[in-house]
Parts: structure tokens; sequence; C-alpha cells
């Protein structure tokens, strides 16, 4: 019943319930609470449960569920924690880049390796709709990076996309792949 309750009031936001069940509450029911209040936008729940839980994973899963409901907020504090492993930052990276939430996006670039940031980038392309998710991303990955963003915007057929990304440097900058795509 403890469980039930604790996951109840993740979802509600009911802070002051999930500090009196802290005590009683599985290490299970932290993790899981962490990841509902996270896609329901809870900060302070998933404030509180963070700083309790010992699950490696749920840092991770708390800033995956946050990054694909576009809570900016929420990426942002979760990811200056820095205890998210690498394939939390790249699923949370490619999920918010893929539905257009930049804020998101410009706040997992710091803590996104450049493969990461090439792949969001390529993913936003993809998507065809996200020129602020674009302008985000272009600016920190050199121009031999480019090669596949660009061909994702010719496959897409993303004519404004694709001159975002070629405006954003010199033509010499670019690889010869992203030329020839271009």
């Amino acid at each position: 019943e403890v469980h039930s309750a604790m996951l109840n009031a993740c979802e509600r936001g009911n802070y002051k319930a999930v500090n009196i069940l802290l005590d009683r509450a599985p290490e299970e029911s932290l993790s899981q609470g962490s990841i509902i209040s996270a896609r329901s936008g809870h900060i302070a729940v998933l404030r509180l449960l963070l700083s309790t839980t010992t699950e490696p994973s749920a840092t991770g899963n708390s800033l995956v569920q946050a990054a694909t409901r576009g809570h900016a907020a929420m990426v942002r504090e979760v990811a200056e924690m820095r205890r998210a492993d690498g394939e939390a930052i790249r699923r949370a990276l490619l999920a918010s880049s893929s539905k257009g939430y930049a804020e998101c996006v410009l706040a997992l670039i710091p803590v996104a390796d450049y493969e990461d940031r090439r792949l969001a980038l390529v993913a936003a392309c993809s998507a065809g709709q996200y020129q602020a998710v674009v302008e985000a991303l272009v600016d920190t990955l050199p121009g031999e990076m480019l090669d596949q963003p660009l061909a994702a915007c010719a496959a897409r057929g993303q004519l404004e996309l694709a001159r975002c990304l070629l405006s954003s440097r010199n033509v010499s900058d670019l690889s010869p792949g992203a030329v020839v795509h271009a």
C-alpha cells in the first residue's frame, strides 16, 4: 500500500505526502516515483526523491521523462546534477530535439558529447520543423559534423533547415561529404 500511495502522491505532485512516505517506501517506489514526477512536471517532488534515492538509473530515467515532455526547468536541474549516464543524456537529447523542445536541448548541450549532439541535430532535421532546435545545436558542432544533418534535410526536402545549417558555416569549414549533401 505504501508503494501505491507513493506513486499516487508523485503523480499528483503532493510534496507533503511524498515527504511523509519517504521513510516507509521501498527504494523501488522512490525510483519509480521520480520517473512519474518528472513525467508529470513536479519539480519539487522530483528534487526530494532524487536527493534520497540510491538507485543510479532514477536520475537518468527522470531526465529522459522530463525531456520527452518538454519540462525545460526540470531538465536543466537534473542535467546540472551531472549524475545521469551518457546513454540517458543521449536519449533525453534525442527525445527533446525530435519533438522540438529547444529549451530542453539547450539545457542538455553542456553535458552531451559531440556525437550525441550530431545525432540530435539529425533527429531535428528529420522531424523537419524545429528551426530553434537546429539553431541551438548547429553552433555547438564543428563543420565536419554537419554531413549527416544535411543528408537528413536533403532526404526530407527540408530546404529551410538546410539553409540554416549552411548559413552557420563557411563552405570551406564543411567536410566534402557535407558539401555533397548540400
